[in-house]
């Protein structure tokens, strides 16, 4: 046997780097008399494994460039004259072309960490950068300092280390279950929310199309997250997509963060959240609904716990209500069945002069 016009030894199983996959095989018996009347007949088993017959005078079979796998070389003689029977004295032997190595499981597992943790600190890096611009800026004019710190707070909040944690987790289980595409999937479209949220943490109102691309993101990432126990929707028209209606940029993601984080988390069952977007007469209306614990539920478990991110919203909105002409009005209310218990929570928000 020779590998790339190299002969080696075949006393032992042969495995081979995957750069050297040219293989040759040569043979012959040991019929002095009759030599010309032997043919053979071979095959290399995971490769090719039809039987074939050598071609006259021949004593050697060539392969290139096969590909990383387990193969078995098998050869026999037989008589020309006789009918060539598989019964015949079958000589092999095992050859194993390897993966190389930026295939294999753990380079692939150590490149996708290493990627998360590259994102993770540009992530990191990038907003602790914009942090500090803002509060240069800050100094200059009152009440846009009030705005602009209300919005990097919503922003902080959003980019939460636990989320971020999760969603490693969920591309680790990934790579570890060797499911490549759906790792690679998860981790595009995860980067792309953490693009999205830096991009709108930048400007005071974003287009509503803008709007639902970030929202469905981040609910498909959460339903990976929850599995089949999570269902969400997402309703408007479509008219609505062409329009230039525009919504304060971070406004809607902590009313939804915590519709999942404290209402659905605790609810055993299916979990179903529901975003709808509405334009009425003199004004736009956003319902965000869910089928969850209800707040008393939560401010019991969590000995009253209220949301930073929800505080700094509705700081905001009030400010931009005095400060921007603004007419927002936010509505919390508690759902419950016939018997008084809670069966979720419903936030409405009305936007005039948009």
């Amino acid at each position: 046997m020779t590998v790339l016009d190299k002969e080696i030894d075949i006393s032992k199983k042969i495995e081979l780097t995957h750069e050297k996959n040219n293989i040759k095989f040569s043979f012959n018996t040991n019929a002095f008399n009759n030599a010309e009347n032997i043919s053979y007949k071979y095959r290399l088993k995971n490769y090719d494994n039809t039987w074939r017959e050598i071609e006259e005078a021949e004593r050697s079979v060539k392969y290139l460039s096969i590909p990383p796998g387990n193969y078995v070389f098998e050869v026999f003689p037989f008589y020309i004259d006789e009918v060539a029977r598989t019964n015949n004295k079958i000589v092999s032997i095992e050859v194993v072309v390897n993966e190389p190595f930026w295939k294999t499981k753990g380079f692939v597992f150590m490149i996708s960490v290493l990627l998360v943790l590259i994102l993770y600190g540009i992530v990191t890096i990038s907003n602790k950068i914009k942090i500090e611009k803002k509060n240069r800026e800050i100094s200059q004019l009152l009440v846009d300092k009030k705005i602009t710190a209300l919005q990097l707070e919503n922003l902080r909040s959003q980019m939460n280390p636990h989320f971020i944690f999760n969603a490693m987790n969920s591309i680790q289980d990934y790579i570890v279950h060797n499911e490549r595409k759906l790792a690679s999937s998860y981790l595009v479209k995860f980067s792309r929310l953490m693009r999205l949220y830096l991009e709108h943490s930048q400007v005071s109102e974003i287009f509503l199309k803008e709007e639902i691309e970030t929202l469905e993101l981040y609910l498909f990432l959460e339903k990976i997250r929850f599995e089949t126990d999570f269902e969400y929707e997402i309703q408007y028209d479509k008219n609505l997509l062409g329009s230039d209606l525009k919504i304060p940029s971070l406004l809607l993601q902590p009313f939804i963060e915590n519709a999942i984080k404290h209402g659905l988390s605790n609810k055993k069952g299916l979990k179903k959240i529901k975003v709808s977007f509405q334009e009425k007469d003199s004004f736009f209306e956003i319902m965000i609904d869910d089928n969850g614990v209800g707040r008393q539920a939560t401010q019991n478990k969590e000995n009253k716990y209220k949301s930073f991110a929800t505080k700094a919203t509705a700081k905001r909105v009030e400010l931009l209500n005095k400060n921007y002409n603004k007419n927002i009005s936010v509505t919390i209310v508690d759902k419950h069945d016939e018997f008084s218990r809670p069966t979720g929570t419903t936030v409405i928000i009305q936007i005039s002069n948009y």
